[in-house]
């Protein structure tokens, strides 16, 4: 029999109140209006509050896109972490997934065991991922420096590099249109602090902001709300040079072979 026969049409009254709480308080594009306090009435002024009615209240009052509401079941995001499927004689390839929780470790495997003179690092196509994934990547490859600094609504949060662990004498990033967030600040944050980090392929996305989310296991809803707008020290990413590639294998092989 179909399960969602048996799902719950309506949120109860303090679920809806603690999650108009953590928007108002979390989300950085959000605005006090009269027209946002007259929605929220309207809205708590219902004998039941449905999961469209708390729907259609997040996209009437949202001040960004990225803000939203949605029924959902957990899903499971913990993909492989990453792979190493093309070859070059002198150079490491890794395809990385920051959505992997077990990244971080499975990439220590590789760069212990595979002994090589560059990195190349694929993220064309990462929409993001994990922000503790890309920290603490950043950290094997970074001195001691600050990686990235956070500003949420009410905070400032700045995680630094504690040593560095692998050297490489050349670290190819590849990136498109499609590389964002979380992947934008690993690429960023190595090439601003590097001097031989090349990043190959087409301009990124462009998402200077972060999201948290609230899922709820009873109600299986999700809420995702933008948080925090995220900076690199010394660097503006309209000035960064990207080396533009359709094909950047290709574009790399013709660099190595320069540099050799």
């Amino acid at each position: 029999m179909n399960n969602m026969l048996f799902e719950k049409k309506f949120l109860s009254r303090s679920i809806v109140e603690k999650c108009i709480q953590y928007y108002e308080n979390n989300d950085i594009f959000f605005k006090e209006s009269e027209k946002y306090f007259y929605k929220k009435q309207n809205l708590l002024s219902k004998n039941k509050i449905s999961y469209e009615d708390m729907e259609n209240f997040i996209v009437d009052t949202r001040g960004s896109l990225y803000t939203q509401f949605y029924r959902c079941r957990k899903r499971k995001m913990d993909l492989k972490s990453c792979f190493t499927d093309i070859y070059f004689k002198n150079s490491l390839y890794i395809k990385l997934n920051l959505w992997s929780k077990s990244l971080y470790t499975d990439l220590i495997k590789i760069l212990n065991d595979v002994k090589k003179e560059n990195l190349i690092l694929d993220l064309r196509g990462c929409g993001g991922g994990y922000l503790k994934q890309c920290v603490d990547i950043c950290d094997l490859f970074l001195p001691e420096r600050e990686i990235v600094t956070l500003r949420y609504k009410n905070k400032m949060v700045t995680y630094y590099s504690n040593k560095k662990m692998y050297n490489f004498k050349h670290i190819f990033i590849l990136v498109d249109e499609n590389t964002a967030s979380s992947a934008e600040i690993l690429a960023y944050s190595l090439y601003a602090n590097l001097n031989n980090v090349y990043l190959v392929g087409r301009k990124t996305y462009g998402k200077e902001f972060g999201q948290d989310y609230i899922f709820n296991n009873k109600y299986k809803f999700c809420l995702v709300i933008p948080s925090f707008k995220w900076f690199i020290n010394n660097c503006l990413i309209e000035k960064i040079n990207i080396i533009k590639s359709d094909s950047p294998l290709s574009t790399i092989k013709f660099i190595l072979a320069k540099y050799k």
